[in-house]
């Protein structure tokens, strides 16, 4: 993979990376996720569940973008999360397991934008639709013992 290839046109991180052959892991990649009791979920798993967060989290935007003068200022970005995942459970189009990974895998997005989802409010979420995700090539550096 190319440096010029990230999104962001030239990365120094990817030339160290690549200098000093440390291993890189795209979002478009297979997904390795560890289920909370330690284990290695499988791919096709993994990858479907990671597939959800992203169509929940676009929800969220397209809904805090259209009705954010209706949408109380007290509504947290998980709450939506949470009806979306009842919603789609409840017409069959989800799992309770499929549910719990993605409302579980819903928390990284407070990590990744600095605040606990439970915190970040729904009514201003659309502000958000400026950070890169699933339509664009992001980067990360990979770990491995």
């Amino acid at each position: 993979m190319q440096a010029e290839e990230a999104s962001t046109g030239y990365n120094p991180i990817v030339e160290l990376a690549k200098e000093t052959e440390t291993p890189l892991h795209r979002w478009k990649d297979s997904t390795l996720l560890i289920d909370s009791d330690g284990h290695l979920l499988d791919r096709g798993e993994a990858n479907k569940a990671l597939k959800q967060v992203w169509e929940m989290l676009e929800a969220a935007i397209e809904h805090s973008t259209k009705r954010s003068e209706k949408i109380s200022s007290s509504a947290s970005l998980y709450s939506f999360f949470q009806s979306w995942c009842d919603w789609h459970s409840e017409c069959g189009y989800m799992t309770e397991r499929e549910v719990d990974l993605v409302l579980g895998m819903s928390h990284m997005w407070g990590a990744y934008v600095g605040d606990r989802v439970e915190l970040q409010s729904l009514k201003f979420f659309y502000l958000e639709d400026c950070i890169e995700g699933g339509k664009h090539e992001n980067w990360l550096l990979a770990t491995h013992d």
